[in-house]
């Protein structure tokens, strides 16, 4: 590619994230839809989090449940 196409596709790129950026301030219900999108994104991790250190703290709780009885 040469640089001059990159240039100019550099400069497109600028231009239609802005053009994005404002419609995104205008409109409230673009706003809304990604607002629920990526609250429901932060619960999936958390959920994920609070699954896995559940799962870690009965694996340790066993093992000291195990050496206990040994």
């Amino acid at each position: 590619m040469s640089n001059l196409t990159k240039l100019v596709l550099w400069d497109m790129n600028a231009v239609l994230r802005s053009d994005y950026l404002l419609d995104y301030i205008s409109d409230v219900m673009k706003l809304q839809s990604v607002q629920v999108v990526l609250n429901r994104n932060g619960a999936y991790h958390q959920l994920r989090r609070h699954i896995s250190l559940q799962i870690k703290t009965q694996s340790l709780q066993l093992k000291q449940s195990l050496i206990m009885i040994f």
